[in-house]
């Protein structure tokens, strides 16, 4: 029972490990890449993590985005004054 419950144990450690990889393999694309890479995934636990990463580098770039207009802003306002 004991070598039973090692061996699930070490494949959901490898799984774990899999899992890391790709997210690694996916975190190289860029936003473009990554929406075509799911919408033809056809494994649902790695396009859930592919969905995930794509909403994360969204809103990544949207903060990139905003801070980007603050600061433009706020080097405006500094010239004014």
């Amino acid at each position: 029972m004991l070598v039973l419950f090692q061996v699930a144990r070490e494949k959901a450690v490898m799984n774990e490990l899999e899992k890391i990889q790709i997210i690694q393999q996916l975190n190289k694309l860029d936003l473009q890449e990554l929406q075509a890479y799911i919408s033809v995934c056809e494994t649902v636990i790695i396009k859930k993590i592919a969905v995930q990463l794509y909403n994360s580098k969204v809103k990544a770039k949207r903060t990139l985005e905003t801070n980007q207009k603050l600061q433009y802003y706020k080097s405006l306002i500094s010239k004014c004054y």
